[in-house]
C-alpha cells in the first residue's frame, strides 16, 4: 500500500489531527490508513508531527460478513480510541464493502458520519463513531 489515491476524512483540534485515506495497493489489494499527527504552531505556521499510523487492507480476497464482524470486534474497538483527536474520546472506525453500513449500530448508536469511496472501481464506506 503506497500510493494516496484520496483523503476521505480529515479531523483536527488544536492539538491533534487525523487523517483517513485511501491507498492503492496495485492488483492485490486497496486499504484505509489512519495517520494520528501531533499540532502545533511554530512561527506562526502550523506543523504537524506523525505520531501514530495504522493500514488497513480492505480489498483482499478474503471478506468477512462486516456487520457481524463490527459487533463481535466492538471490545477490540476501544483500541482505536487513540486516533481520536480528543483525549479520553471513545473513537472507532471501519471501512466496509456494502451499503448495509447504513443499518450498523454499536451500543444503539449509528455511526457519526459514513462516507462513500471507491476502492477498485467498488463501493466501498469509511464509518466512524465519536465519543462512542
Amino acid at each position: 500500500m503506497n500510493k494516496v489515491s484520496d483523503i476521505i476524512k480529515i479531523l483536527e483540534n488544536d492539538n491533534y489531527a487525523t487523517m483517513f485515506y485511501h491507498v492503492d495497493g496495485g492488483l492485490e489489494s486497496d486499504g484505509i490508513v489512519a495517520s494520528k499527527f501531533m499540532v502545533r504552531t511554530i512561527n506562526e505556521k502550523k506543523q504537524y508531527a506523525l505520531i501514530l499510523t495504522n493500514p488497513e487492507t480492505v480489498g483482499g480476497k478474503w471478506r468477512s460478513k462486516p456487520l457481524i464482524t463490527a459487533h463481535r470486534s466492538a471490545p477490540l474497538y476501544d483500541l482505536l480510541a487513540q486516533y481520536s483527536i480528543n483525549d479520553g474520546e471513545r473513537f472507532i472506525f471501519g471501512s466496509f464493502g456494502t451499503d448495509k453500513v447504513n443499518t450498523l449500530k454499536i451500543e444503539g448508536q449509528s455511526p457519526t458520519e459514513i462516507i462513500e469511496y471507491n476502492a477498485k472501481g467498488e463501493k466501498e464506506y469509511f464509518w466512524y463513531y465519536e465519543n462512542l
